[in-house]
């Protein structure tokens, strides 16, 4: 027997409607919210990594134990534009939350508070996405799909994220070992293996290496 395909939607939930949600608490002080990183989240507990921003410089991560269940909150970096990363962990006892449990599904990122809305991403079936609109329908509370579709869970190379020229340029340094310690290949060796110029070769290795690095770095 085949189990059935998981797909994805994530909504938009306009901020004001949030009061909908049971046992939500006032998220008046809180600028913005996301999480970066799920480790856990069902029914008997969740954790995680947040990027949080408060409207109050005064405020600190601290601030949120008792939100939504949150029993610790710990601020792990300060960052330049004013909010924290913070690790969480609590219970789920918001009415979103429960609502997820009731029907069914998982709670993955993008999870994210923003001045306008909360952007809730679920994983189910068909069936349990077409319940949890249902729900949110029944309980008068807004949404708008900005994204649905299958979930693919096959780990995608980070090369894939890099146009064929920087692609072809960084396997043939890498290969010629340009990245070794000592190097054993120039700049100049490498864009003779790809017949191009020494300029368009680098060019084309620092933006390589360029979104790579925004890849693992972003956020």
């Amino acid at each position: 027997m085949t189990s059935a395909k998981l797909r994805r939607i994530i909504v938009d939930v306009p901020r004001h409607d949030l009061e909908k949600f049971e046992h939500l608490p006032d998220l008046g002080a809180l600028d913005s919210f996301r999480v970066v990183q799920q480790f856990r989240f069902d029914p008997k507990a969740l954790a995680g990594i947040c990027r949080v921003k408060f409207r109050s410089p005064s405020l600190t991560p601290a601030c949120m134990v008792g939100y939504a269940g949150l029993t610790k909150v710990t601020a792990l970096a300060t960052l330049e534009d004013g909010s924290f990363l913070a690790y969480f962990e609590g219970k789920p006892t918001a009415g979103w939350a429960k609502l997820v449990t009731k029907t069914g599904g998982h709670l993955v990122p993008p999870f994210e508070l923003t001045a306008e809305s909360w952007k809730i991403t679920l994983l189910g079936t068909s069936t349990q996405l077409q319940l949890f609109m249902s729900e949110l329908r029944r309980r008068k509370i807004h949404y708008r799909v900005s994204s649905v579709g299958d979930v693919d869970f096959r780990e995608k190379s980070p090369l894939a994220m890099l146009t064929t020229k920087q692609r072809e340029a960084l396997v043939a340094a890498y290969r010629g070992g340009y990245y070794d310690i000592p190097r054993r290949a120039s700049s100049t060796r490498v864009a003779k293996a790809l017949g191009l110029g020494k300029s368009t070769t680098v060019e084309h290795l620092r933006k390589a290496e360029k979104r790579l690095l925004d890849g693992i770095l972003r956020d």
